[in-house]
């Protein structure tokens, strides 16, 4: 998605700014999020009001504020604020898959069993099980197979199976396809709306710093370094689905376990998700064709004005040539006519045998 121009803006506008209505209105007038804005204000040491501030104001109190600070010699003064342009609005079609996700009847149920798993699904786990944990303790399908993008540990493979299980049956119950890469790396493509959607689930590590043993001790006293890592890694049992595009700015494309859901509870959201993308991934194709289009046109209309130019040019060159030849053809009847003036007044015949030849 392409950026507006930037937008210079001094710390005292954003201070007189942020004190004349909340944070959150300041930024949707910038086309940024509160967050960046409230980042900007910290870099530019600009005050901002406290938590519950609008909320006594509304009520009739009148809190006070403080003053802006003076900024050390050399600080910026001045923030360059990068507008994003306004989302998309979601076409009737988009809005139509988001209803009917919201549907009961259409709500995704994780088997607390894997049965009849689906064929990749199937696949996926006897592809995974044959394999040996990384160095964080993930089991990865080797490059170049035809697998599943699944990447959990050993402890955690049958509940991401058993959740890839119901969100690809529940793909494929709403005419989407599913498709994985062969011959290239491990990919999981989820096809939709004519584009095709990569998808991934995982687990996430934990990391602590490590602590050396005994031999890695002597070893690093005897050589003043040692092979160790720095962090040893975890699985922490938390899995995470994720959209593998880089189409869609300002979509969501990640949804895990979290305080108040596991990942089964918003496959549901999981697939709304992929036909966003899938929209924001054929809208960017749209807006590449249509550059194109305009980029051809435009070269087309450059290539002809150039012709045109050239044809110009050439006409020019050759007007000028005959006008050239057209003067000096007048100039030597002038002269031939002046010689023979020349001679008859003075009662020879010279000059009179050059007009046949100088005339022609």
């Amino acid at each position: 998605m392409s950026m507006l121009d930037p937008v210079t803006v001094s710390r005292e506008s954003l201070y007189e700014q942020v004190w004349h209505e909340p944070v959150l209105k300041v930024a949707t007038r910038y086309q940024i999020s509160g967050t960046a804005l409230a980042k900007i204000c910290r870099k530019l040491q600009v005050p901002v009001p406290p938590p519950g501030y609008w909320a006594r104001k509304q009520h009739g109190y009148a809190p006070g504020r403080p003053d802006l600070p003076s900024l050390p010699e050399g600080a910026r003064s001045v923030a360059s604020i990068e507008q994003r342009p306004p989302r998309a609005t979601p076409s009737p079609e988009i809005e139509a898959h988001i209803a009917r996700e919201a549907e009961e009847k259409n709500q995704i149920h994780v088997a607390a069993r894997l049965g009849r798993a689906h064929a990749l699904v199937h696949q996926a786990g006897e592809v995974l099980r044959a394999q040996k944990p990384d160095e964080r303790g993930i089991l990865r399908a080797p490059w170049r197979e035809r697998c599943l993008d699944i990447r959990v540990s050993r402890a955690s493979l049958p509940r991401a199976l058993r959740i890839m299980d119901a969100l690809l049956k529940a793909v494929e119950r709403r005419g989407l396809h599913i498709a994985t890469l062969e011959g290239e790396r491990v990919a999981t493509h989820i096809e939709g709306l004519g584009e095709k959607v990569e998808i991934g689930l995982e687990e996430r590590s934990t990391r602590q710093e490590h602590v050396l043993s005994n031999e890695e001790r002597d070893s690093k006293a005897k050589r003043g370094w040692t092979h160790a890592p720095r962090w040893d890694y975890e699985p922490s049992g938390i899995l995470q689905l994720r959209i593998k595009e880089i189409w869609g700015d300002r979509i969501r494309k990640s949804w895990s376990d979290g305080r108040k859901h596991k990942l089964e509870d918003v496959l549901n959201q999981v697939i709304t998700g992929i036909i966003v993308a899938a929209d924001a991934k054929k809208r960017h194709q749209l807006d590449l064709e249509r550059q194109q289009r305009e980029w051809a046109e435009a070269e087309w209309r450059r290539v002809e004005l150039e012709q045109q130019r050239r044809a110009e040019e050439q006409r020019l060159k050759e007007l000028e040539s005959s006008a050239e030849r057209w003067t000096k053809s007048r100039w030597l009847h002038s002269y031939v006519e002046a010689v023979e003036r020349a001679a008859r007044d003075a009662g020879t015949p010279h000059g009179s045998g050059q007009r046949p030849w100088a005339v022609a």
